[in-house]
């Protein structure tokens, strides 16, 4: 057990209970608990050296725990930040995803940009410089990693990312192009989507902030999908002799349009009597 707790990483994590109940506490591990320090078992550089991701936990223990990385465990991460070039970004990205979901997201972070070891990771470094900047701490992982590759998006495909977060990422980046955000859209994308477009607004656009406006559309809507038109496709080709899906399709669109907007009830009868009017001949 001796040899195990040597090769441990961190002082609070190289401690251990004998048979007697006796803690064994080689490394002052209570102590740096005590003194809420993340440090180093033994030389810094060796420890990083055997494994780079080391000192991507020591941030994470830092967002998990609200403590401080100790001195001379700090300047061994600017000594050895080089090594997580060689990381894999799968792993790096398992890192980050522990700091965005920890407590103290900024904290963590901030331990990457004192090391300087965002300099290595250059996809990163702006996105992560700016959570430090502006002491963000509630980011869910889908908006960091929109945020990261908001302005690398044309690298999106070197990159092994899960498809439910690549999708949200590739909506956003899609849907922020659209000058005015009104009902329409809102029922289109939903306020998931648009409140990562105004997170990227306010963060990479200095633009202000439209988050209350944005929930407040979204509480209002008449309806929050096709289905819950109260006419179907099929009814409008009937009822108006359509043959045309395309024009049907158009016909839907605009129908949802007035009801979001309230310029048409959304029942069945107020429907029918407004396409008998616009479309019948």
């Amino acid at each position: 057990i001796l040899v195990d707790l040597k090769r441990r990483d961190f002082t609070i994590n190289a401690m251990a209970m004998n048979e007697k109940m006796e803690v064994i506490d080689l490394y002052e591990g209570q102590k740096d608990l005590e003194n809420k320090v993340i440090r180093t078992v033994l030389e810094p550089a060796k420890r990083f050296n055997e494994d780079a991701l080391r000192m991507l936990r020591a941030a994470y223990f830092a967002a998990k725990l609200d403590f401080d990385i100790e001195k001379k465990t700090l300047n061994g991460m600017k000594q050895c930040g080089y090594l997580v070039q060689d990381l894999s970004n799968d792993r790096i990205l398992w890192e980050f995803e522990k700091i965005i979901n920890a407590k103290y997201t900024a904290k963590g972070f901030k331990a990457l940009v004192d090391s300087n070891i965002i300099n290595y990771l250059p996809l990163y470094k702006e996105v992560i410089s700016t959570i430090v900047a502006k002491n963000i701490n509630d980011l869910s992982f889908e908006d960091f990693l929109t945020l990261a590759f908001y302005h690398h998006q044309n690298e999106l495909d070197n990159y092994q990312i899960k498809n439910v977060y690549k999708t949200h990422m590739l909506k956003v980046y899609e849907v922020i192009k659209i000058k005015n955000i009104d009902t329409y859209e809102m029922f289109k994308n939903g306020l998931h989507i648009i409140l990562s477009v105004d997170l990227i607004n306010v963060i990479f656009n200095n633009k202000k902030s439209n988050k209350d406006k944005y929930i407040k559309l979204d509480s209002e809507l008449v309806i929050r999908s096709v289905s819950e038109l109260n006419v179907k496709a099929k009814d409008i080709i009937n009822l108006i002799e359509l043959t045309d899906l395309k024009q049907v399709n158009q016909i839907t669109e605009e129908l949802i349009k007035l009801v979001l907007n309230k310029k048409l009830a959304n029942t069945e009868t107020d429907i029918f009597k407004y396409l008998l009017k616009k479309y019948q001949h």
